[in-house]
């Protein structure tokens, strides 16, 4: 195997900007979503009055991400791309959960948060991330060379189009993933039955509207900083 850690300035930095862009929108996107999967009254209202807390978990949601990106790339490097979005799921994963069990408890959805809490469904969290992150990451090249032609004008299209149709896909296991995260008392099996009766296909809709946004800015991203390091 590869050394574990080799300290690299240009990769750190690159992995700063990548940390700390993307923690600039997924708060938002976390309170967004909670106040829509759970239907909250004036839910519009809610989201801009406690938006403002942001500040409180932004400096912690930029380390984790610079932490779960050492980690995925320790994974890339030894085994595959694929692979390393489903580590960063998982820890993406305790990410999102921390963001999500900030706000619900702020909205008196959950009443107590261990940290333990943050990585509940971890399966959910490492299949979201391979779909939704993993795919336009290892296949955007291979999809604009068969739509496009190898178009290079059409390439960011080519991100755009596969990042919607991937966060479309893994909308559900996302929700899910926030609803295991705040209900401790079910199995999350059972959990996820009585989720899919209620919801049905609403899963793939509720609060998609930001991940869309995070998700092409997240793919973005990934392809400006990250694969300037995966790529070496």
């Amino acid at each position: 195997m590869n050394q574990i850690y080799n300290y690299n300035f240009n990769k750190e930095k690159y992995f700063f900007y990548h940390s700390l862009s993307i923690t600039c929108f997924s708060p938002l996107t976390s309170l967004y979503q909670i106040t829509h999967l759970y239907n909250l009254p004036n839910k519009n209202i809610v989201f801009l009055e406690n938006s403002k807390y942001i500040y409180r978990i932004f400096p912690q949601q930029v380390l984790f991400r610079c932490c779960q990106l050492h980690a995925s790339t320790f994974c890339k490097d030894n085994f595959s791309p694929l692979f390393a979005f489903g580590i960063i799921g998982i820890l993406q994963g305790g990410i999102y959960g921390h963001s999500n069990l900030y706000f619900s408890k702020k909205l008196n959805i959950t009443k107590t948060i261990k940290i333990r809490d943050y990585f509940r469904g971890p399966l959910f969290a490492s299949s979201r991330d391979i779909i939704s992150q993993g795919i336009p990451f290892v296949y955007c090249d291979s999809f604009n060379n068969q739509i496009f032609h190898n178009n290079k004008n059409t390439y960011y299209f080519s991100l755009f189009m596969l990042s919607i149709s991937s966060t479309i896909l893994s909308h559900p296991l996302h929700c899910l993933q926030i609803f295991i995260q705040n209900n401790k008392t079910l199995p999350q099996l059972n959990l996820v039955e009585y989720m899919i009766k209620k919801h049905n296909i609403s899963l793939f809709y509720k609060g998609i509207e930001s991940r869309i946004i995070l998700l092409f800015l997240t793919n973005l991203f990934n392809d400006i900083f990250l694969k300037e390091i995966w790529n070496k």
